[in-house]
């Protein structure tokens, strides 16, 4: 939580369940996180922050430009009616908060093919050399740092963690 809070800038994917982030039971600003407050659990609010989500679903696009435009998705909550009669899109439960944070940016897109992209601009924007940007993994570079990681990394032991 107060990770959370400090930052202003958080990027959510390719990580299993990164949508409790914005959606998730310890965040106050869309309303989930009272309850967890309330029993004296630390908590943080996304309000004023920028939240970016890289995700396979164009849908999460049109969720955030209709809520934008015409605020449809907090209109389905205040009715009680389901947001994917009302938008007629297919509608994930997480699209929700996401969509209703006035700072997200949803990147429709392949977290592999992304990511490196994104990396290559923030190395040129901080005038930083980074050591390594990955490679799409459908690449010849891709496969290749693939079987280096398959080959060269290795599980943690937590033993040697503590000592």
């Amino acid at each position: 939580a107060a990770m959370l809070s400090s930052a202003d800038l958080i990027i959510e994917s390719a990580v299993a369940l990164t949508q409790e982030i914005h959606d998730g039971p310890f965040e106050t600003y869309t309303g989930h996180g009272i309850w967890s407050k309330w029993e004296g659990f630390p908590t943080y609010s996304l309000e004023d922050k920028t939240l970016i989500r890289i995700d396979l679903d164009p849908n999460l696009k049109k969720t955030c430009d209709l809520e934008k435009e015409s605020g449809t998705v907090q209109k389905a909550i205040d009715k009680g009616m389901p947001k994917t009669k009302l938008m007629s899109i297919p509608f994930r439960m997480e699209m929700s908060g996401f969509a209703r944070l006035e700072n997200s940016i949803p990147i429709v897109g392949d977290i592999g093919i992304i990511w490196p992209i994104m990396a290559y601009f923030i190395e040129q924007k901080l005038g930083i050399k980074l050591d390594f940007i990955s490679y799409p993994q459908q690449s010849q570079e891709g496969q290749e740092m693939r079987k280096w990681i398959v080959e060269n990394i290795l599980p943690v032991k937590k033993e040697k963690l503590y000592l």
